[in-house]
């Protein structure tokens, strides 16, 4: 039973109904994991603004009353702390062995932290868990490995550090196994900030993006303007470009993008920016979302 409905949690990741019936299935047999996924479960659900129980009727054995005078947060977060110092470890199986840092979310092993020959060489393991989001060091090194990994299919996060060039960019972001990928991430991560930036607005395979940082590149207005007139932004929520060396014409063509409309947070903290620049992106986008 318990292969079976780890099956179907690492198949649906983002689908909290699986979780929820294993952890019912787990606390008939007396064991403890169940209580901890129904305490991320409801954890997560308080975080994100929703109701901190399952959408069906509620159930006998619920942990905590939903009440006004209780803190029901903070005694969630107790009972987590205190299962998870218990139980970690056991929960984390073979993980540490090839992971740096592993992070819980909704009752399983959400985000780890490794290196790009690590991730190579134990997908097939790392994947047993419903791992979302992974930071990937020195991920330029295997490149073309990790780019053939079928299982990216199922991360919505995507972290990586390392000296990329165009050519190992390429190689990396051109797989089409990214094509439900939500955050990209690389700060600091560019040796060719603005022939890299080039080469991800030419991808065809990051369509879902919402998430870009590509903060601490030295990138400039080259690349930002390459960035901003492709499609791969078409669904931008937050792009961050912190501490780059992007200029006026940078912030012109940020406010001109035909492809930023959905955005909701924009950083450009850090760069060298005139007064003329900084009121451009403020009014296309307005203050609220603009950090400069």
């Amino acid at each position: 039973m318990h292969e079976q409905f780890l099956s179907a949690i690492a198949a649906n990741p983002a689908d909290d109904g699986p979780r929820w019936m294993y952890a019912d299935w787990l606390s008939e047999q007396a064991d403890p994991r169940g209580e901890f996924i129904r305490v991320q479960l409801q954890l997560a659900a308080l975080r994100e603004g929703r109701p901190p129980h399952r959408g069906d009727e509620r159930r006998d054995h619920d942990e905590f009353e939903y009440d006004d005078s209780v803190d029901v947060e903070a005694e969630l977060a107790v009972r987590e702390a205190t299962l998870q110092q218990e139980y970690g470890d056991i929960w984390l199986g073979d993980l540490p062995t090839f992971t740096s840092k592993q992070t819980f979310r909704r009752g399983f092993v959400e985000f780890v932290e490794l290196t790009g020959k690590d991730f190579a060489r134990h997908a097939d393991r790392l994947f047993t868990h419903p791992v979302r989001t992974v930071w990937i060091h020195e991920a330029h090194l295997q490149a073309f490995e990790i780019a053939a990994c079928s299982q990216l299919e199922l991360l919505d996060g995507l972290c990586l550090s390392g000296q990329f060039t165009p050519d190992s960019m390429q190689h990396l972001l051109g797989t089409l196994h990214l094509s439900k990928l939500q955050r990209l991430l690389m700060p600091g991560a560019l040796l060719e900030p603005d022939s890299c930036a080039e080469v991800l607005a030419s991808s065809m395979a990051l369509g879902s993006l919402r998430m870009i940082d590509l903060s601490q590149n030295g990138l400039h207005n080259r690349g930002v303007k390459a960035l901003v007139e492709s499609p791969i932004c078409e669904s931008l929520e937050y792009l961050i470009l912190e501490s780059n060396q992007i200029r006026l014409l940078g912030a012109r063509a940020i406010a001109k993008s035909t492809y930023l409309d959905e955005l909701r947070y924009l950083n450009l903290r850090n760069n060298p920016l005139s007064g003329e620049g900084v009121d451009i992106v403020r009014k296309r986008f307005g203050r609220s979302i603009c950090d400069v």
